[in-house]
Parts: C-alpha cells; structure tokens; sequence
C-alpha cells in the first residue's frame, strides 16, 4: 500500500487537493480495518492498526503546516481537536489489542472509524472555507 508522503500534491490554486486525498485514503483505511476485525483477520488488523495510526499523524503534521502557512487564525484549536483525536485513537486501538472478545473488539475498530470519519467531515470543513479561493 502507498504511503501518505508519496502521495503527490494536486494544487489548484491551494493545498485542499493534497488533503482531500489524504482523508480519502485514512477512511479507506479505516474501513479496510472494520471488515479485517469483522473477518477475524488478526495479522491485517494489527498492520492496518499501526499503519492509520501513523498515517494518521502525518496527516495531521501535514494538515497543521498548511494551515500554519495560510495564517489560519484557528490553527491552535485545530491541533488541539488532533491531539485528542490522537489519543482517542490510541486508546481505542490499545484496547482493541488488549481484547479477546469479536464484539468487543468489533466496537473499537467501529470507534477508531467513527474517529477518522468524524474528522474528515467537520472540522474539514471549517478550514477548508478558510483556505479556499475567493472565486
């Protein structure tokens, strides 16, 4: 699988492209690892576990930079909303390792999804208005 930072940069006139992208990817990922719990699949769990969960911090790296360049006045409370988005994955894929329980551990790949998804479609939006050109 392609990793984020080989992904190439789509510019229109701004950087929404790159982050578009990238958040297509994470929910693709993130769906690919609540079918490989549902399925019982424990190796591509694990691989997929820690490959959002890294991808994810890139993308937040990435994410942050471009609004720090645009002077995005929210910027703080943005990375903030990914720290706990951060930590609230990292919790949730630590239990789900810690589980033995399909349900169980079914609810948490739900969760580490519902995380993902959540950020792709709120707080997107709030800098996306921000960055994109006034037409």
């Amino acid at each position: 699988m392609e990793q984020l930072h080989s992904i190439p940069e789509r510019r229109c006139g701004t950087d929404i492209g790159i982050a578009a992208v990238e958040h297509e990817r994470l929910n693709a990922l993130a769906d690919e690892l609540k079918h490989a719990i549902a399925q019982g699949r424990e190796e591509d769990s694990e691989r997929l576990l820690n490959l959002l969960l890294g991808e994810t911090r890139n993308h937040f790296a990435h994410e942050e930079r471009l609004l720090a360049q645009a002077a995005y006045p929210l910027l703080a409370g943005h990375a903030a909303v990914h720290s706990q988005i951060t930590w609230e994955m990292e919790h949730a894929i630590s239990a789900l390792r810690q589980s033995e329980l399909s349900a169980e551990r079914s609810e948490y790949g739900l969760l580490v999804e519902q995380l993902i998804a959540e950020h792709t479609i709120q707080e997107t939006r709030v800098f996306e208005r921000f960055l994109r050109p006034a037409h």
